[in-house]
């Protein structure tokens, strides 16, 4: 890869086409180009797009959207939490350390529970 080298015009155009007629990704692009991805990503934003500096951030989650009352979590699954994280607090040095699950939540105790 070229370090610190400038880019050509041939290069430019080349980032340009295979940018956007091509739609590859920077990997490629950076490996045909030979420039690093970084480089081709800001080179094509600041002096192909002319965008002065600014890459466009990708999108991400939707934030603030309300949650129908129908969709949040039951006040019984909260319970239950507050019971398991109870129960992780009951665990001897040894269950921690290897990892056992909590009194009453392993796969025997349930198994138990369930012939009762």
């Amino acid at each position: 890869m070229k370090k610190g080298k400038p880019w050509l015009p041939e290069e430019l155009a080349q980032l340009r086409y295979l940018r956007e007629t091509m739609r590859y990704t920077w990997a490629y692009i950076s490996k045909q180009v030979g420039h690093t991805q970084a480089s081709c990503e800001i080179t094509y934003h600041v002096r192909v797009k002319g965008g002065r500096g600014k890459i466009p951030k990708k999108p991400g989650p939707v934030l603030g959207h309300i949650v129908e009352p129908s969709s949040r979590p039951r006040q019984h699954l909260f319970d239950e939490q507050a019971r398991r994280l109870a129960a992780y607090a009951r665990r001897d040095l040894t269950a921690t350390i290897c990892g056992d699950p909590p009194p009453g939540y392993s796969a025997h105790d349930r198994q138990r529970d369930a012939r009762t």
